[in-house]
């Protein structure tokens, strides 16, 4: 074995001139495909590890039993657009204590992060918002990202009681699936069209290999020999470009943080060396593997070696396959499997296999149409179909990467959007500022009305009681607002009389002595009885499946509000002056406070940063297809003169041949597109179930890019320059 192995290598470097540059494309194709697939694991791991340190410092609720060691509030805020967290904290010595932060600082501190001990020395109107003395800087643990405004500030007492603390590292509240699907997706849309990539490199000149594998096997080297010195000669590529990849990614990662709007700590998106290999390892296996079945044909019939007529294995398992795959994703579209990851997964693998069966079933309409050869009068069309019959492996290849870019584009898109487009609802519209004013009258309210830029301000209470426990123990808050100030946010199903006061408990309305306990089901689980306050849990508080058991405590412990507040909402992109003049109202009329919150702002991916990712993974997705094209024609290009030249001296002008290159292009590319749209609509269709959204969201782009990809088709047809192979009979030739 190891003169075989020997003879791989010599190979490798004395094919002469071009096959050196084979060999140096294929590295750097290589390369190319290990930086991308380590960056997609990496950018996955980054946000993994930034749910994780928000999961760290969540706060879990203490005993209300016991006296709580430390009570905390939470604030959102924002300085322009740029969105600052603030959490005003009681803490007695010996409290529980988040990552990030050793210990609590005395009363009349705050400790920061080091960006936003930054701008508090840079921006006054920051400052003014901190006037305690800044005690210490947040640790890397206890942040998401470097650029993150966070804020502890110690208070003697807080002005409005909101969570008892015994612990922190709450996991429950952070939905790691939202955050990690956005680089999934962004990685499927990378990586399809990189395998297509490294196919084609490894493929280049595959007739030049073909022939030298057919002349080992008649020298008398054995199949699985001339396989191993064909593995031997790709992995070698291969595994040179592996080490240019990681070197790239060595050298440019800690440089790239913040590219799309989406910052991280270096440390975050560095990947275990044990990692890095697997995925070199991944990448050399591909290629050899692309490599040594593309030349199994040459090894099996070395005298007369030939590509594979169309309407083999691939064509006639094509609709079984593309039939299973779809049915495997409605299986994880219609709920007949739990929600969650095993359905996501269900649905990822249902993609792929409909995939696979889509280029059969691209294969299988390839020969029918290929068929009616015969029945043609145009000459440029009678060559085109019989070379579409009887040859074009090269052309097929791009037809398959083509097709698999254009289901995987899409799908991916349409994910995207949607995410792009749900950030968007849930940010756009209004935002609201909470301005405490516990002595807050009409007047003042009317104040903020007339600020030019507010949609609607109202005013609501918070009470200090225990009115609801679960079996643990633990206590909620609730807000009640009276029925006028109710009437300016939610249309009631009957007349409300002035001075009844009402409920608000996510989202919902009713009269006093009527309000009902949901939990996240819907299910009614304590009705209240009558009483002069009537309380409802607040919707961060309402009762999920893990607390079915709900006990309602007395009435009378309702004590009377301790903290009121005045919610002002502006536009989702409010002025300068509309800021100014809130803020202007709000310091005149009501003492400043750290738990007074600002303007509310999106938590976790942006819309910016979400559009940013779709730009820079379709930028890279462009590249990675004009690569593949010219890959795929500098192929042809390189066979262009061996191959035409036969036909040509059988009388075949050339000027024929250049024609029929483009409509063959043309065709092939065509029935591609053509069926891979409806596979695409229907795929999306699935998808969109899966995550119980509109389908419209995903179908919206099929048009987009069945306009796009008939483009790709045109301009392949016109950059079409040389044929394969082909077995044009003189009788043919005569009618052409």
């Amino acid at each position: 074995m190891l003169p075989v192995v020997r003879l791989g290598l010599a190979l490798v470097f004395r094919l002469g001139r071009r096959g050196l540059q084979r060999m140096l494309l294929l590295a750097v194709t290589c390369g190319l495909g290990l930086f991308f697939i380590v960056a997609c694991v990496a950018a996955v791991q980054v946000a993994v590890v930034q749910a994780d340190r928000a999961a760290m410092r969540a706060p879990i609720q203490g005993d209300v039993t016991a006296r709580p060691s430390l009570v905390m509030t939470e604030a959102a805020d924002a300085f322009r657009t740029i969105p600052i967290s603030r959490v005003a904290v009681r803490a007695t010595p010996g409290a529980p204590t988040p990552p990030g932060v050793n210990s609590w600082p005395a009363p009349g501190s705050v400790l920061v992060s080091p960006a936003l001990q930054e701008l508090i020395a840079e921006e006054p109107a920051v400052a003014d918002r901190f006037p305690s003395d800044v005690a210490g800087v947040i640790g890397e643990p206890g942040l998401v990202a470097p650029d993150e405004l966070f804020a502890y500030v110690a208070l003697p007492a807080l002005d409005r009681p909101d969570l008892q603390v015994a612990s922190f590292g709450d996991r429950a509240d952070i939905d790691g699936d939202s955050v990690t699907v956005v680089p999934i997706v962004v990685a499927a849309l990378l990586l399809l069209p990189l395998g297509g990539l490294i196919a084609a490199a490894t493929r280049l000149q595959s007739h030049v290999r073909d022939q030298r594998t057919a002349a080992l096997r008649q020298l008398g080297v054995s199949g699985p020999r001339a396989a191993v010195v064909t593995a031997v000669e790709s992995a070698t590529s291969a595994v040179l470009g592996c080490l240019f990849g990681l070197a790239v990614y060595a050298v440019l990662q800690p440089h790239v943080a913040g590219l799309a709007g989406v910052s991280w700590y270096p440390g975050d998106a560095r990947l275990p060396v044990v990692a890095q290999i697997a995925v070199a390892a991944f990448v050399a296996a591909f290629t050899v593997v692309v490599a040594v079945l593309g030349g199994r044909n040459a090894r099996r019939r070395p005298v007369a070696f030939r590509r594979l007529l169309l309407g083999g294995h691939a064509a006639r398992l094509g609709g079984p396959t593309l039939a299973a795959g779809l049915g495997v994703m409605a299986l994880g579209a219609f709920g007949l499997l739990p929600r969650g990851p095993v359905a996501l997964a269900v649905l990822g693998v249902g993609l792929l296999i409909s995939i696979a069966g889509t280029i059969g079933v691209t294969s299988a309409v390839t020969a029918a149409v290929a068929a009616r050869a015969g029945r043609v009068t145009s000459p440029v069309l009678l060559v085109a179909l019989r070379r579409l019959g009887t040859g074009g492996q090269t052309l097929r290849r791009l037809a398959a990467g083509l097709t698999v870019v254009y289901i995987a584009l899409g799908a991916s898109l349409g994910s995207l959007t949607f995410l792009v487009g749900q950030a968007a609802v849930e940010t756009a519209g209004e935002r609201g500022y909470d301005v405490l004013a516990a002595d807050a009258d009409d007047a003042a309210v009317q104040e903020f009305r007339d600020v030019p830029g507010v949609t609607r301000a109202y005013q609501y209470a918070t009470v200090a009681a225990r009115p609801v426990e679960d079996t643990a123990g633990v206590s909620y808050f609730g807000t009640v607002t009276t029925c006028r100030d109710l009437e300016e946010q939610f249309e009631l199903d009957r007349p409300c009389a002035d001075g009844t006061v009402y409920v608000t408990s996510d989202g919902r309305a009713g009269a006093a002595g009527a309000v009902e306990l949901l939990s996240a089901d819907g299910d009614v689980v304590l009705g209240a009885e009558p009483a002069p306050t009537v309380l409802a849990v607040e919707s961060r508080s309402v009762v999920t499946s893990s607390v079915p058991d709900v006990i309602m405590t007395s009435l009378d412990d309702v004590g009377a509000a301790v903290a009121g507040t005045v919610n002002v909402h502006v536009d989702f992109q409010p002025s300068e002056a509309t800021r100014d003049r809130i803020l202007q109202i709000a310091s005149a009329r009501y003492p400043a406070s750290p738990t007074q919150g600002g303007l509310d702002t999106a938590v976790g991916w942006s819309p910016d940063a979400l559009r940013g990712l779709v730009v820079l993974s379709l930028t890279a997705v462009g590249g990675l297809l004009v690569a593949n094209l010219a890959v795929v024609l500098a192929d042809r290009a390189s066979a262009r003169r061996q191959q035409n030249a036969p036909v040509i001296a059988m009388g075949a002008p050339a000027r024929l041949l250049r024609r029929a290159e483009s409509v063959q292009t043309a065709v092939q590319l065509g029935i591609a597109i053509a069926v891979a749209t409806p596979v695409l609509l229907a795929v999306t269709t699935l998808m969109a179930f899966g995550s119980a959204r509109s389908p419209a969201d995903a179908l919206a782009l099929t048009p987009v890019l069945a306009v796009a990809s008939a483009a790709l088709v045109a301009g392949c047809a016109l950059l079409s320059a040389g044929s394969t192979r082909s077995r044009l009979d003189l009788q043919d030739l005569r009618r052409a």
